[in-house]
């Protein structure tokens, strides 16, 4: 069966996805959230063959935890499935609207060459392995955080429910991973109180720190508008909605040309030849050398 060495280390044999989990794929069509991971990867993930540093998982057939695995793991993994699964797996063609001229383009990235992975550095491996945090400065201090989960997202919702809002934003996001801030009171509020007050180049300071100290994979691709008069660059972030695992329907053949009837042939009168409706394949632009941001 097919090997997944993940981003964190982590060594893992999975099989094909089957009607099941394309059935749980519809159920979290609208779930935009690293949560849809798991359920989809969860009845993939055959045996763990090296559990990297996560010194709660077994190697086996033992399903890990995943709501404690790294988020840039199970995005692997998730990618992983559909180059497994599905035909021509590596190609994903998805749409693009041009922010420019409004005109919308198709696009190809090559999965397993235009995702950049990002290994989780060997300091962060040391601190996993020993459940200890990690940390970064921000304004003159110590910040103590871990590395992006699912269960994360779980945090998350929390806070967005106790706030009445419906959508995270940046500071939902850090707030969550956030263990301490020197000096500050203990307590989830005022943890998200910190962040919300952190000047706009701390707050995305504080971002890049935690991100430097993750892995998973970059899917952040630069695309090139189609239309001859426009030809706008602009970056996307790779769509793992519900099309993701939908395989390209096959062109149907083109019917056979009629035959000229034996009246035509006797004539010797050239007849116009008619064919049937002409069977178009759209091939799509040239593969996206995608440059990550």
């Amino acid at each position: 069966m097919p090997i997944l060495e993940a981003p964190s280390g982590l060594v893992v044999e999975m099989r094909k996805m089957r009607g099941a989990e394309v059935v749980a794929l519809a159920e979290r069509a609208d779930d935009a959230g690293a949560g849809k991971f798991g359920a989809i990867v969860g009845p993939c993930w055959v045996r763990t063959v090296d559990p990297g540093p996560y010194s709660f998982v077994l190697e086996g057939d033992a399903k890990p935890p995943f709501d404690r695995m790294l988020t840039g793991d199970m995005l692997a993994a998730f990618v992983f499935l559909r180059r497994i699964s599905m035909p021509d797996g590596n190609h994903y063609d998805f749409e693009v609207r041009c922010e420019r001229c409004g005109k919308g383009y198709g696009w190809r990235v090559r999965l397993d060459e235009h995702l950049r992975t990002q290994p989780l550095p060997a300091a962060s491996v040391e601190r996993l392995r020993r459940g200890e945090a990690m940390e970064t400065h921000v304004d003159g201090r110590a910040v103590r955080f871990h590395l992006q989960t699912i269960g994360h997202e779980t945090l998350v919702e929390k806070m967005l429910r106790k706030q009445k809002r419906q959508v995270a934003t940046i500071v939902d996001l850090l707030a969550a991973r956030i263990v301490s801030v020197e000096g500050l009171k203990p307590g989830e509020a005022a943890r998200w109180d910190w962040v919300s007050d952190l000047a706009i180049d701390d707050l995305y300071g504080l971002r890049d720190a935690m991100d430097e100290q993750d892995c998973g994979l970059d899917t952040l691709l630069r695309t090139a508008c189609e239309a001859r008069d426009c030809r706008w660059e602009q970056d996307v972030v790779l769509p793992l909605g519900g099309s993701f695992f939908l395989p390209k329907r096959r062109p149907r053949p083109a019917p056979p040309a009629p035959e000229p009837s034996s009246s035509e042939d006797s004539s010797g009168d050239s007849a116009a030849s008619t064919s049937g409706p002409s069977s178009t394949t759209s091939s799509g632009p040239s593969t996206a050398a995608a440059a990550t941001a």
